[in-house]
């Protein structure tokens, strides 16, 4: 599962991109982090970012992953590209990007289950983390979160 989140920063038109690669068993394999400048709207931070993860996945050679995130609209584009017209472009970009991925899946969730992507998205915006990544395991700096978050309750 590839956890994807987004935060948009309004005064300095930047976004926050981060993603969590898990296997299966809900262990962190990856994770990344980008900043993303001159974005406009909530809307194209959220573009933009989805683009990215689909591309770092491929870039990974994932061929099987699920997509989760705060994407509804974008991944009802995706997958049923006639019932979002508005989308259609985004829907377009996107689905051409995860040609190299044999199978995927998309799953809109809330913030609360995605929180460790979104934090690591956060970071660029209001921690100043601009420098982009990509690493093994779960960030060091969140290491507590995820561990605590990949134990039973």
């Amino acid at each position: 599962m590839c956890n994807i989140g987004v935060h948009f920063d309004k005064s300095t038109n930047t976004a926050g991109g981060g993603w969590v690669l898990r296997s299966d068993r809900g262990v962190v394999l990856f994770h990344s982090r980008r900043s993303f400048a001159g974005i406009n709207s909530k809307d194209e931070a959220k573009f933009e970012v989805l683009l990215w993860a689909a591309e770092s996945m491929r870039s990974q050679r994932q061929t099987k992953i699920v997509f989760a995130g705060e994407f509804e609209d974008l991944f009802g584009a995706i997958q049923r590209p006639e019932a979002w017209p508005s989308f259609l472009f985004q829907g377009t970009e996107i689905r051409k990007e995860l040609m190299g991925v044999a199978e995927f899946e998309t799953m809109a969730v809330n913030r609360r289950t995605n929180r460790g992507a979104f934090f690591i998205a956060q970071s660029v915006t209001k921690l100043g983390l601009v420098n982009s990544y990509v690493a093994t395991g779960s960030p060091s700096w969140l290491l507590d979160f995820f561990v605590n978050e990949s134990r039973p309750l």
